[in-house]
């Protein structure tokens, strides 16, 4: 479907909290900051939500000491572009990695999403009004 929304998939964020949504700010913040000061922002525009899941249990956070989530800007019709851009910044002390989902995004898996202040845009609004169940999975990845 051509309204469909693929957010990108990000792994190896550094889990420096136990508490996801610190976790969802600073990436929503740092991502942000790193296509403004790039010059990009006008092309791929903001940061819209960041979603950390919880997928683990504590223990195997501790020992992972990573944790993936899923962001979309503005313009997700860039997001490949985007992954490209931010694939090995280094968020935290680690080097993330960023890829377009292939799965499209459902509302429900936003509920919980950290968004960025005056950030609730049209998209967002759209998907939350299907109420289809759905969580992400992390399978079959697009790799650009």
């Amino acid at each position: 479907m051509s309204n469909e929304i693929y957010d990108l998939y990000v792994s190896k964020i550094s889990r420096f909290d136990s508490n996801h949504a610190v976790i969802q700010e600073e990436l929503a913040e740092f991502l942000d900051m790193m296509v403004k000061t790039s010059g990009l922002q006008e092309d791929f525009g903001r940061v819209e939500h960041v979603h950390i899941p919880y997928i683990l249990s504590e223990d195997e956070y501790v020992e992972r000491g990573t944790c993936v989530g899923f962001v979309r800007f503005q313009n997700f019709n860039k997001h490949d572009s985007i992954a490209r851009f931010l694939f090995n910044k280094e968020f935290a002390g680690r080097e993330i990695k960023v890829w377009r989902n292939n799965f499209p995004t459902k509302a429900t898996s936003l509920s919980k999403a950290y968004k960025l202040k005056n950030q609730v845009a049209a998209t967002y609004q759209e998907a939350a009004t299907n109420t289809e169940e759905s969580d992400y999975s992390p399978g079959e990845l697009k790799k650009e």
